[in-house]
């Protein structure tokens, strides 16, 4: 049995022989071992060794205290990691102030829930390189009280900072509690080390508040913290003069407004007067204030933040008061306070942005977190529990398999059958309007519902570190795939080009330097070298003909491969939906999905068929095409049905395979819908000359790509 064993006649939640509680704990009662393991010499504790693992990752550690509760830390914390993350720095702030969390609502991410992987607890992210942990993530209601005992509210910091993956870290924020409680002594020796850069104290002007910090202080002194400076707080009222209300006493002691009255006044007297920021002090700062404090404890001045409305408007928001041109006055005061904590403990040494971005999409350690994430183990959320029955969703799957299936056999359909119908010859004006609706409709799959999807996807929170959000993968990939599609595009019809010509070769031969066709559709005209003067005509209007044959051929050729790597992008696309439908046990996210799709398929089948018909397979080649789209997504339902209870759509896995073919069908479809049915039609001499058509196809073609983004809401 090694050190850190737990002894087999150990009681039930024995807390091991190496723990600070080792032989105190109420399951120590009654064990053989527990007066060896009360004065038995104690192991390092498995928590800071976890917890030093843990931070290896981050490079600066800061606390920001205060003294005194209400003197605004958290807006601080809050405004100094948006300040650090605009200079494209990685932070991550954790609100350990347990009982007063505060900074999900400063950074507008109130609602949102804490996802885990097997790398861990993932921070949630106001943006890609600025990320937030917080128990206001795990209260059932913003209202609900924490009345927590020292021992717990100690326990969850500790959880937080050795099961919370951040990844890598340039600044990992602290905002602590007000005072000096256990809370502190926790997370100082937590971090003891794994090294703490030092504290930023906040205060205010006054000597109520100054008393607490002087003890902040020395607390700090005491266990070996470096106080990195003082911020004064609400140093006076100031803000644009414009923002003020103006009143005026009358002589029974009334209030009367004059603020229209001077605003006019200085509009017409002295109008540079608007531009003015007005200040005012309001508290009592004739003590010296944190100025003076800082000179008797010979601890830097990091400077004032005056009480400026428009930055209790910012934290109020949850946004940056950097990015309110209103908030003049206090962005100012904090953008030379940390510039200056910055340049004074030289972090810009690390402010290597293009480097930086170059090293997180293509290093080592990156391509690493990527695979882990491909194999971490699934993603708990509590919504995959709500509204679920099993029973209700194999119905409702089974009602799905058969609507899609219509929906899709019966768009696909009606294009194939129609080319037999006058009206509907594929070189007719209502095949051409049809087809522009149709691709509308194509366009619409590709930009509004994969990419989306893609991109849902791949930023997933389910993804650990967010390596995958790092790089716009879902652009990249899409990117790729369109590019990979025109080269498929060229060489498919340079394939069925060659194919035909050699065709044209074996059924028709140059006879006397004359040519005698044979081919289907040309009728027989005789030599070259027979023709009479009335016959030169004749002989024209054969290679007239045969010219047009041949632009017959080959546009045929281009709607074979347009139609052929239509499907491939659509059929793709529609096993994932298919079986997204299929594991989904939820009968509430079902029913309105199984409505959505239903027109969806519609709506994709109309348009393959519409490529289908203008190649003119045969009916048996038609046939087949139209009956593997249609049944792709019923199939998809049925496979998803199978695997439900042993498959989860959050894994990691499972996200990026989704991610990554979403983005590739989207790549494909884009590209098809504006170069080989948009372009390709728009741009012939049949539409340029006929404005009425013109006038059809663009109204069809904003139809289908508005119909087709309006299913968006509900799949």
């Amino acid at each position: 049995m090694g050190n850190g064993d737990i002894p087999e006649n150990a009681n039930e939640h024995c807390p091991g022989p190496q723990s600070e509680s080792a032989g105190k704990s109420d399951a120590c009662e009654g064990c053989p071992n527990q007066q060896i393991c009360a004065t038995a010499p104690k192991g390092p504790d498995p928590d800071l060794v976890a917890i030093a693992e843990r931070m290896a990752t981050v490079k600066h550690k800061i606390l920001v205290l205060s003294g005194k509760g209400g003197v605004g830390k958290s807006t601080f914390s809050a405004q100094l990691a948006f300040a650090l993350a605009a200079r494209d720095f990685q932070v991550g702030l954790l609100d350990v102030d347990i009982c007063g969390p505060s900074i999900p609502k400063m950074l507008g991410l109130e609602g949102q829930e804490i996802h885990q992987s097997n790398l861990g607890w993932s921070p949630v992210y106001v943006e890609s390189n600025l990320g937030v942990m917080s128990i206001g993530f795990m209260l059932p209601h913003p209202d609900e009280a924490v009345i927590w005992r020292g021992p717990r509210k100690n326990g969850l910091i500790k959880q937080f900072l050795k099961d919370v993956y951040w990844g890598e870290l340039d600044f990992l924020i602290v905002d602590a509690p007000p005072g000096t409680s256990d809370e502190h002594i926790s997370i100082v020796q937590c971090l003891d080390a794994t090294g703490v850069d030092g504290a930023i104290i906040v205060t205010t002007p006054q000597q109520v508040s100054l008393i607490d910090v002087r003890k902040e202080v020395n607390f700090c002194k005491k266990v070996g913290v470096k106080v990195l400076g003082v911020v004064e707080n609400m140093s006076g009222l100031c803000q644009p003069i414009t923002d003020f209300k103006f009143l005026k006493l009358t002589d029974n002691g009334e209030q009367k407004d004059v603020t229209e009255w001077v605003w006019e006044y200085m509009r017409e007297k002295a109008p540079e007067m608007l531009n003015l920021l007005a200040c005012s002090e309001v508290f009592d700062s004739s003590g010296g204030g944190a100025v003076k404090m800082c000179n008797e404890m010979g601890i830097p001045f990091l400077g004032k933040v005056p009480l400026d409305p428009q930055l209790c408007k910012a934290a109020e928001g949850g946004t940056s008061c950097f990015a309110d041109k209103d908030c003049v006055a206090s962005a100012s005061a904090l953008k030379k306070i940390i510039e200056q904590l910055i340049e004074t403990n030289e972090w810009s040494m690390l402010d290597l942005r293009p480097l930086r971005r170059l090293h997180h999409v293509f290093s080592e350690s990156f391509l690493q977190t990527v695979r882990e994430s491909v194999t971490s183990s699934n993603c708990k959320s509590a919504e995959l529990e709500q509204c679920r029955d099993e029973s209700v969703a194999l119905v409702l799957k089974l009602v799905a398999m058969a609507s899609i299936l219509v929906a899709g056999f019966g768009g696909v359909a009606i294009p194939l059958v129609g080319k037999s119908r006058r009206f509907l010859r594929t070189d007719g004006d209502v095949f051409a309007a049809a087809k522009a609706f149709a691709a509308g409709v194509i366009l619409a799959t590709g930009f509004v519902h994969m990419l989306r999807d893609s991109w849902d996807a791949l930023s997933d929170p389910c993804l650990g570190s967010r390596a995958w959000s790092k790089f716009p993968f879902t652009g990249f990939f899409a990117m790729m795939s369109a590019l990979f599609t025109l080269l498929v595009d060229f060489l498919a019809t340079e394939y069925y080009q060659r194919r035909e010509n050699r065709g044209r070769v074996e059924r028709g031969k140059v006879v006397d330097g004359g040519y005698q066709a044979l081919e289907t559709g040309i009728e027989e005209v005789k030599d070259v070298g027979q023709v009479s003067e009335g016959e030169g005509r004749h002989s024209h209007s054969h290679a007239h003909a045969h010219s047009h044959h041949r632009d017959g051929v080959e546009s045929t050729v281009r709607h074979v491969v347009v139609s052929q790597v239509l499907e491939l992008g659509i059929v793709s696309h529609s096993m994932i939906i298919g079986l997204s439908l299929g594991v989904s046990q939820s009968p509430c996210t079902m029913r309105p999905l199984i409505v959505a799709l239903t027109f969806h398929q519609f709506f994709e089948g109309f348009a393959l068929g519409g490529c289908i018909s203008q190649a003119q397979f045969k009916t048996l080649s038609a046939t087949i095409m139209a009956c593997f789209f249609s049944l792709t997504t019923p199939l998809g339902v049925a496979i998803g049905a199978a695997i439900a209870s042993n498959f989860n759509p959050h894994s990691p896995g499972a996200l990026i395979t989704e991610g990554i073919l979403d983005s590739l069908s989207a790549g494909i479809l884009v590209y098809m819908a504006l170069v080989d049915l948009i372009a390709a039609d728009f741009l012939t001499k049949k539409m340029r000359s006929n404005f009425r058509l013109q006038i059809i196809c663009y109204f069809l073609l904003l139809l289908g790509a508005g119909l087709m983004s309006s299913l968006a809401l509900w799949a």
